[in-house]
């Protein structure tokens, strides 16, 4: 608890001191009870500017752009597959990866929740990683999370990683602290579309009760 304390005001120190991320500095020190229970966190940033430009909804949803219990550096992040799911404050709110990324140049092509990644590691210590974006996260929901079956955890794909994906097969990662790997869940075939009915050679579709169509 001491060292996540020490490292939780280092981080908090130095976003001050590098510029632009004095609401995000602050918003730490206000949650600090929270995060200093944390054993080790990723957080996704929006710098000043971005938040005055109309990154508003930032401001009252940093839980939401905290990840706990995992420490993910750029270089981790880039190796998580298409659906790889993350954990947040927010309870029942998640992350997910909707575009994979590569290692070199910084700023590749991953996207988390559809939002691509603007400065990685802008800040970073044994206990905190910060990476900034170009805007806030906007929420996923069922129908965006269709394609990503919750499986163990972080820790176990990037271990895995280099392992051929077979296909039909979604690799998805769950909440810390479940125990094993990575499992690779199979994706559910779409079920056929029902026939439509046929009477009399006419279709009957959501007929009223007054017999109309």
């Amino acid at each position: 608890m001491e060292v996540a304390a020490v490292m939780l005001r280092d981080a908090i120190v130095r976003l001050s001191a590098a510029g632009g991320y004095s609401i995000l500095a602050l918003a730490m020190r206000i949650k600090g009870p929270e995060l200093v229970g944390l054993q080790n966190m990723t957080v996704f940033a929006l710098d000043d500017p971005s938040i005055f430009g109309g990154g508003h909804a930032y401001i009252t949803e940093v839980r939401f752009h905290v990840v706990p219990n995992q420490l993910l550096m750029h270089s981790d992040l880039v190796r998580l597959p298409v659906g790889t799911v993350l954990p947040t404050l927010v309870r029942g709110q998640h992350l997910v990866v909707t575009q994979g990324g590569i290692s070199e140049p910084f700023g590749s092509g991953l996207r988390i929740n559809y939002v691509p990644i603007k400065n990685p590691e802008v800040v970073s210590n044994s206990k905190i990683v910060v990476h900034s974006l170009y805007f806030p996260f906007p929420h996923m929901y069922l129908a965006d999370q269709a394609y990503a079956m919750p499986v163990d955890s972080v820790e176990g794909i990037l271990e895995s990683s280099d392992a051929a994906v077979a296909p039909g097969v979604a690799p998805v990662c769950g909440s810390p602290g479940s125990p094993g790997g990575c499992k690779m869940a199979p994706a559910p075939a779409p079920a056929p579309a029902p026939a439509p009915a046929a009477v009399s050679g006419h279709l009957v579709a959501n007929a009223g009760h007054d017999g109309s169509l």
